[in-house]
């Protein structure tokens, strides 16, 4: 299982941990994180799931899909 933690703008801090091949956005839905609503199901489209990935964590992460890149390449300030 992995740990996922979800730090709110005020600080406050929820751990979940889920199973493989649960999206982020699933498990916060799933659980109540505020801020996150999924609204588009998973595809890309609402982009209430934006998240910040700590420095530290980065290289654990598969490369950004072609889908994914373009999403954040229609918001300048995220596409970095």
């Amino acid at each position: 299982m992995a740990r996922i933690r979800f730090v709110q703008q005020d600080g406050a801090e929820n751990v979940i941990e889920v199973g493989s091949g649960v999206s982020v956005m699933l498990a916060a839905v799933r659980n109540g994180v505020a801020g996150i609503e999924g609204e588009c199901g998973g595809c890309l489209d609402c982009a209430t799931c934006h998240v910040y990935v700590d420095e530290s964590q980065v290289d654990g992460l598969p490369p950004p899909q072609p889908d994914e890149l373009e999403l954040l390449g229609a918001r300048p300030d995220m596409a970095s």
